[in-house]
């Protein structure tokens, strides 16, 4: 399959990709990804765990204020694997896969105890700013997915085309878009670990997705409980 960016934008990439691959930059991203995936794993118990009783102004500028924490602590991450999946920095920090390991992981959590946990509490439990901006994160943790399993394709070298492994960031993203959609056109294939990490990918993909279904239905009220 051909490179759908022009060549000369493709050249500018891998110059900028290989100057970053061939300065030393010790153990700066590895301690930063093990700060932020420790720093983060409260922050998300703290902001998805808590529910706060008192007077209504109270409880909407607590869900405001939690709210804020969770918009800035998605697109911190969202950020994260756009630029790490462009510049391949997991080709030379490792130590980027467990953060987005952790973030993979961290999705389906939140997921399933936004959409299915918090059923069980009520309509009390279940608040929310606005059903468009819920359903938006969603949206945005499902395409934050493509960038880390994109990322973990192009790292471990388990995708080929006509042959030959794929290095290209677009062609990764291609592969991870196209198997987490379950659509497979069947000019890229995975090999070796990469039959495993795409069997990983799909679920996870249909289950957020799912999800995602059922926090938009959620949403939607039934015509006669409007009287």
């Amino acid at each position: 399959m051909a490179n759908p960016w022009p060549e000369d934008e493709s050249q500018a990439w891998r110059e900028i990709q290989n100057a970053w691959r061939t300065h030393d930059h010790g153990l700066i991203l590895p301690v930063v990804s093990v700060i932020v995936a420790i720093l983060m794993l409260p922050v998300t118990l703290l902001v998805g765990g808590r529910h706060k009783t008192g007077t209504a102004e109270e409880v909407l500028a607590f869900h405001r204020h939690r709210a804020i924490k969770m918009d800035l602590v998605n697109l911190g991450f969202l950020a994260a694997a756009i630029v790490g999946w462009r510049l391949d920095l997991a080709a030379s920090q490792p130590a980027l896969l467990w953060l987005g390991g952790y973030r993979v992981l961290n999705i389906l959590a939140s997921s399933l105890y936004y959409t299915v946990l918090e059923l069980g509490h009520g309509v009390s439990g279940n608040l929310v700013l606005s059903h468009a901006r819920s359903i938006l994160l969603g949206f945005l943790n499902y395409l934050e997915l493509v960038f880390w399993f994109a990322m973990a394709y192009l790292t471990s070298g388990t995708i080929v085309d006509d042959g030959k492994t794929v290095t290209t960031p677009e062609l990764g993203f291609h592969f991870s878009a196209i198997t987490q959609l379950t659509i497979g056109y069947g000019t890229i294939s995975p090999v070796g670990a990469g039959i495993y990490i795409s069997a990983v990918q799909a679920m996870t993909g249909v289950t957020v997705i799912t999800l995602l279904i059922g926090r938009l239905l959620g949403s939607m009220k039934p015509v006669d409980q409007l009287t």
